[in-house]
């Protein structure tokens, strides 16, 4: 004799096939979602910062503080800062900036009421470049804040700029 199929047995396996496969196609939305909208934040970030570089030459001159002292800045610095920051490679979103407990913090207010805050900081992963890279702070005018890290570039590296 032939055995019966049971129809609800195979609607059941077919149920868990397709709610895998769902589960795993929003698990990648979502993934790429999240990395999507961080890549669009640092866009903007980076635009904000060029269009802000762009301005300083009509004598919107941005107030600068390397550890807590103000120093001048000329055009030639201002075109290195730029390379610097349209190069960048932004690392993980952070949630604390290391500055506020440290005193080695360069800190740039441009006149629009921007302000971008690079400290030191140690970068845990293990496929990084570097021990030590920056955790950069930048506020836009609108008050918005993104906050990550970067092993491309050291504190020093921006520090000398403004030396």
């Amino acid at each position: 004799m032939t055995k019966l199929r049971n129809p609800l047995e195979w609607d059941r396996k077919l149920f868990i096939i397709v709610a895998l496969v769902l589960a795993f196609i929003i698990f990648f939305i979502a993934m790429f979602g999240t990395a999507f909208a961080y890549m669009y934040k640092f866009r903007g970030f980076s635009s904000d910062v060029q269009h802000c570089i762009a301005r300083i030459k009509t004598n919107f001159e941005p107030e600068v503080t390397v550890d807590g002292v103000s120093v001048k800045t000329d055009e030639h610095d201002w075109k290195r800062f730029s390379y610097y920051i349209r190069t960048m490679k932004p690392g993980k979103e952070q949630k604390e900036f290391p500055g506020d407990e440290s005193e080695n913090v360069l800190k740039i207010v441009f006149r629009d009421g921007q302000v971008m805050e690079i400290c030191e900081t140690d970068i845990p992963e293990k496929t990084r470049l570097r021990d030590k890279g920056i955790c950069i702070r930048y506020t836009g005018s609108d008050g918005k804040v993104i906050l990550f890290d970067t092993d491309q570039y050291g504190y020093e590296t921006f520090r000398a700029l403004f030396e």
